[in-house]
């Protein structure tokens, strides 16, 4: 019943763990809530994020689609323009104290090494797919894989560390 306090459009996706949770907007912002209720109708907003652009200028519309991965680091938003972001987490550098990375004592380590503050974090790592992407999900971590389903029918499989170029 409670609604996050978007200033960033419409909520269209939803993602995450038992720990995070990410929502993709309208206006293609990642917005990182509080699974826990901030009182009355609203969630904390934790951190947010745009990372889904090139070079900060061009946009592919909204976040329509978006799956997380806490053990690959990863998350892959699909856009309202069929593009589909493959996102990686910053390792922290330039995190300030105090915002629950490992290393400050403040707590929110998922005991893999990096903090549970994840919006801001994501890093466009590349684009994969065919620019008809209509759905994304990683595979089980060991496998290292994200399919990303396209309006064709067809079903793309990307390894998550492989070069841009390199498709399975």
């Amino acid at each position: 019943e409670s609604a996050a306090p978007l200033n960033d459009g419409v909520c269209l996706s939803v993602a995450g763990d038992g720990d995070v949770l990410l929502l993709g907007t309208s206006t293609g912002h990642i917005v990182q809530c509080s699974w826990e209720g901030g009182g009355g109708s609203s969630h904390d907003v934790v951190s947010r994020g745009d990372p889904c652009t090139d070079g900060g200028d061009h946009r592919h519309g909204a976040v329509i689609r978006l799956d997380y991965s806490t053990e690959m680091r990863a998350a892959a938003a699909v856009m309202s323009s069929g593009a589909c972001a493959l996102l990686r987490i910053d390792d922290g550098a330039g995190i300030p104290p105090g915002t629950g990375t490992d290393d400050d004592g403040g707590g929110g380590d998922d005991g893999l090494g990096f903090a549970a503050v994840v919006a801001e974090r994501l890093r466009l790592e590349r684009w994969v797919g065919e620019g008809d992407a209509t759905c994304a999900s990683f595979s089980p971590p060991s496998r290292r894989t994200v399919a990303v389903g396209a309006s064709t029918g067809a079903v793309r499989l990307y390894r998550v560390d492989a070069e841009p170029d390199y498709d399975v």
